[in-house]
């Protein structure tokens, strides 16, 4: 009896699961409306402008890579080496700065320096499939939007200015003064570099795709405007999903 009560409890689980799952996996609806010609269309635009934007992303990310892991060797091995207090701590710094660097590099890598590719991998024979291909492709441009984004968002630059007045004070507390201020500098000079050069054509490459096809919704969007009224003025919210 207990036996027959769990199957049957399975049993009726799967029944209002499976259409749950099985809808997850449609595409969007705005999306299914389309003719095979203006999903041809899109899915140019897309491949076009991920791959146009993969060099840069390449050279970003490889570029300051490469910077970090010297850096944090070069400064390693003159920690290990000097027998100047004040020049250790510099440098113990400057290899954990430069560590660190390179940790965010490599575990948030850019992910448009793979253009189309993930696009092209998938399958692309019937309707359904090139519809996949769509959805995901406005995703990766989302996606790559939002990343570049992160270059103007107060909290990426905060986070750059505490950890190098954060290295500044080790300096100072352990080492010299004006090496502290030194470090401090070029800490913020070199993280805002790397910061201002990192790819910022994602959010172009999204605003022209909206704007070329106005029937994109993938993303809620929030609006508000000002409108006369017999009291005075009033305040007008837009929501478009």
């Amino acid at each position: 009896m207990i036996l027959k009560t769990i199957v049957t409890g399975v049993v009726c689980s799967l029944i209002i699961i499976f259409p749950t799952m099985m809808w997850a996996g449609e595409v969007r609806p705005g999306l299914s409306t389309l003719d095979n010609e203006e999903i041809s269309q899109r899915l140019r635009f897309i491949e076009q402008r991920l791959d146009e934007g993969r060099r840069h992303a390449n050279y970003w990310q490889v570029g300051w890579a490469g910077f970090y892991a010297i850096s944090g060797a070069v400064q390693g091995t003159s920690a290990i080496r000097t027998d100047d207090g004040d020049n250790r701590a510099n440098d113990i710094v400057g290899t954990t700065k430069s560590a660190l660097a390179l940790t965010t590099q490599l575990m948030r890598p850019l992910n448009a320096r793979h253009g189309a590719d993930e696009i092209r991998s998938m399958p692309g024979e019937s309707r359904t499939d090139r519809l996949r291909q769509l959805e995901r492709g406005e995703d990766l441009l989302r996606q790559n939007a939002e990343r570049a984004e992160e270059r103007t968002m107060w909290k990426t630059h905060l986070t750059s200015l505490a950890v190098n007045l954060a290295g500044g004070a080790a300096i100072w507390a352990f080492g010299d003064g004006k090496d502290a201020l030194i470090s401090i500098a070029s800490g913020i000079a070199f993280s805002e570099l790397a910061i201002y050069t990192q790819p910022g054509r994602a959010i172009t490459d999204l605003e022209d795709y909206e704007n070329k096809f106005s029937g994109y919704l993938s993303q809620k969007r929030f609006s508000w405007h000002l409108f006369p009224s017999k009291q005075g003025a009033g305040v007008g919210i837009n929501f478009s999903f």
